[in-house]
Order: structure tokens, then C-alpha cells, then sequence
């Protein structure tokens, strides 16, 4: 981009504000902490919670995707771990030497909600019942330094035996909300964090909607932060600041490359690889190999 167009840019962003922001939390539901009138609605969490992932690809309370199964990579299978949490590890949540970060953590939730409508005493209290929340949530997750061996914490099941070892949480109600084909009770799903879930289906059990409902809409509001400009990216560099010691947030540009290459990966490297390796490479590649096939082996016996 040159320095005219992504001065546009920036000025059209500037324009639009907070507006997709804003049309988003409408279309989902309200932020509780908004509205002080706010009441739970009918429907379960877990349907919000799967609209979440599904819609808005976040893993929150439940991390869940399809992919190869890894005792079985020929067959793809739906997944389930613990979640990514809001802060970059749980150490942050439970060690005593973080309460600073943890500070700054609030006060981020806070002046976010206040900009977008919440009485800032009322933000505070609320989202001091969310940290909580998340700090319990954190507290269940799995270190990752016990998490190395994969084969360890693999368990298949169907998602009847995972209802029956979960039976707090509705797992049918979320992957139904998640994916694009309806499952039933004898869907195969691998989970990699049943000691975590069975946490999680009690705090979640424990736990008033209200709080749930706002840490839900809080991870998706803090995942969209970093897009905008103006009040919002301001409070995002003074949280960064404290976190990670750099107050400047990523330029738009790089926020860009990012995405598309997180989202379009493969198509990326398709692209890098056909405008920069010559066609006969490929060509030099499947020669080598056919020639490897060809050749014949031979057994050594060691006496």
C-alpha cells in the first residue's frame, strides 16, 4: 500500500467506528453489563457458546474443531480441548506475581464496556465477577507442560459417553449450534482435556448466566479490539503496555497479511510456490523419487 491509500484507509475506518462492532453484538444478543436490565434468555449457553465458534471461529469455555484423527489420520473426526484463555497462559491467572497484569486485564474489560454503553461502577463489578470466572475456568485448564505426550490425553468417545462423564454441560445443543450437519449421541468426537471438562461443566453449573453471558460476549468483543482505532485502540495499547512492555499496537497492514494467511494458508502457499519455483523442479523431484523406488534393497545380516 502507498502512503495516500492506506492514510484512506485509516480515515475510513476512523469514519465507520465502532459501527461493525456494535452490529454484531446486535445480531447475537446484548452485553449484559450494558444493560443493567438485561435477563437471561430461554435458550441454553451452550447455544451461544457454539454460535460463537461457529460463526465467529472462538474456541470459548470449549476449543473444538474437525480434523485428521491422529490413531486414525485417514478418517476426519470432530475434536474438543480446553480453550485458549484471554491472557497469553493460565500462570497469568493463578500466580500472585501477576496480580499487576491481572489488573490491567479488568481495567481493559471495564473501559471497553464503558465505551460501549455501561456505567462505568456497574462495568466494574461485573467484569470483577467475570475475571473471577475466567480465573477459575484457568485454574481447571491442563499445564501445557503436561500436555506433550498427545497419545496420553486421548480419549475417543461418542458424544453419549462424553454427555455421561460431562452431564453438566450440553454437548449435543453445542456442536449442533457449531457445525454445519446435525449430530446425534453416537457421533465419534476425540477429547484431549476430559479433566478439564468435568471442571468446567461444574463451574459452569455454579456459575450466574449473567457472569457466563458476559465472559462470553467479552472474548468475542476483545478479539475484535485490535481492528479498531480511535478510544478503543488507545486502551488496547495501555493494557499492552503492562502485558508485554510495547505500548505500539500492529499496523494495519501487518494485521492483514496475518489474517489471510491464517485463514488462506494453503491457498498463500500455493501461490508463493507457483510464482517462485520453476516447473521443472517438480519435474527434477518426481524423477529422484521414481528412480529412489526403482532401486533395490538389500538385507545385511550381522553375525
Amino acid at each position: 500500500l502507498t502512503d495516500n491509500s492506506s492514510s484512506r484507509i485509516s480515515d475510513h475506518i476512523d469514519a465507520i467506528g465502532d459501527r461493525p462492532l456494535r452490529d454484531v453484538l446486535k445480531k447475537i444478543e446484548e452485553w449484559p453489563v450494558t444493560n443493567s436490565k438485561w435477563e437471561a434468555p430461554s435458550w441454553p449457553i451452550e447455544e451461544l457458546l457454539g454460535a460463537l465458534r461457529g460463526n465467529y471461529n472462538l474456541g470459548i469455555v470449549v476449543e473444538q474443531w474437525v480434523g485428521p484423527d491422529d490413531k486414525n489420520s485417514s478418517m476426519n473426526i470432530i475434536q474438543l480441548d480446553q480453550m485458549p484463555l484471554g491472557l497469553p497462559s493460565r500462570e497469568y491467572y493463578l500466580k500472585a506475581s501477576s496480580e499487576r497484569e491481572r489488573k490491567a486485564y479488568h481495567k481493559l474489560m471495564v473501559e471497553i464496556a464503558v465505551l460501549l454503553g455501561a456505567e462505568k461502577k456497574h462495568a466494574e463489578t461485573e467484569m470483577e465477577d467475570v475475571l473471577n470466572f475466567e480465573i477459575r475456568l484457568a485454574n481447571a485448564t491442563i499445564p501445557e507442560a503436561d500436555r506433550h505426550d498427545a497419545g496420553a490425553i486421548y480419549n475417543k468417545l461418542t458424544v453419549q459417553e462424553l454427555k455421561n462423564l460431562v452431564p453438566k454441560f450440553s454437548w449435543l445443543n453445542y456442536l449442533n449450534n457449531v457445525l454445519p450437519l446435525k449430530v446425534d449421541e453416537m457421533e465419534p468426537v476425540v477429547v484431549y482435556a476430559l479433566p478439564y471438562f468435568k471442571q468446567m461443566g461444574q463451574i459452569l453449573a455454579e456459575t450466574p448466566r449473567r457472569v457466563v453471558h458476559n465472559y462470553a460476549i467479552w472474548r468475542l468483543v476483545n478479539d475484535i479490539i485490535p481492528y479498531l482505532n480511535g478510544d478503543y485502540a488507545l486502551k488496547l495499547s495501555e493494557f499492552r503496555k503492562v502485558l508485554l512492555g510495547v505500548s505500539a499496537n500492529r499496523v494495519r497492514w501487518s494485521q492483514c497479511v496475518d489474517l489471510v494467511n491464517k485463514k488462506l494458508g494453503m491457498a498463500v502457499g500455493a501461490m508463493f510456490i507457483r510464482d517462485n519455483f520453476d516447473p521443472s523442479s517438480k519435474e527434477t523431484v518426481h524423477t529422484f523419487k521414481n528412480k529412489n523406488q526403482k532401486t533395490p534393497t538389500f538385507k545385511i545380516k550381522i553375525k
